[in-house]
């Protein structure tokens, strides 16, 4: 049985998790804005949308909100469970990649400095992963598979302290399911391969994908 990354990641996976935890950590430090929840909501979206609008990107999330992020109505207090499809998920990080260089933090509440650091470092990682895992063919050279490795420990290190410092600091965030064990895993067989020299190509995990098998049935 072999771990399909797709579902792992993108499809009711942790990546939908880790995006929109890290969009309302984002939204919470200050990073989009002051005033209300609902109304910080609205700038980190009309950010997204002017992202996809200049990269031709589609999406179907057509707002930031309580339940677009899987929340009860007005209250932060529940794990958010993602957003959007998952072929969003992909367009979310790269967007939320790029608002990383825009971060400042030196405007960061004390309590939110952290952990918006560890956010800022697992979003950058998680991008350069899932870019190079669709950018390469079936075979990734050695080279390549070594930064693979790196950002993918990253992401998923990342993961984990953020979900022990939003803990620590009483925040719903970041919620640990057996998908991130999922997501250590696909590293890991990366990096099992590299412990072979004579390996010059590595096998990439996309080709566990079952991306064609939800189009097929349509979902």
């Amino acid at each position: 049985i072999k771990i399909d990354p797709a579902h792992t990641f993108a499809i009711d996976g942790v990546g939908k998790d880790f995006l929109a935890s890290s969009i309302i950590i984002l939204c919470r430090a200050g990073h989009f804005g002051n005033g209300s929840i609902p109304h910080r909501f609205q700038n980190p979206y009309s950010n997204f949308i002017a992202f996809c609008n200049a990269r031709k990107k589609n999406t179907s999330i057509s707002e930031f909100d309580y339940s677009t992020f899987k929340l009860p109505q007005n209250s932060l207090n529940k794990f958010p469970r993602g957003l959007g499809k998952g072929h969003d998920a992909a367009v979310l990080g790269a967007w939320l990649a790029e608002e990383m260089q825009q971060l400042s933090m030196d405007r960061m509440d004390g309590v939110f400095r952290d952990i918006v650091a560890v956010v800022k470092c697992s979003v950058c990682a998680s991008d350069s992963f899932w870019r190079t895992i669709y950018g390469q063919g079936i075979w990734i050279p050695r080279a390549v598979a070594q930064q693979l490795v790196v950002d993918g420990w990253k992401l998923s290190d990342g993961y984990s302290t953020l979900a022990s410092l939003c803990s620590k600091a009483g925040f719903y965030g970041y919620q640990v399911r057996p998908k991130v064990h999922m997501l250590a895993h696909i590293v890991l067989d990366i990096q099992h391969q590299l412990m072979i020299p004579e390996c010059e190509w590595i096998l990439n995990p996309a080709i566990n994908m079952t991306w064609s098998d939800e189009d097929f049935i349509g979902r």
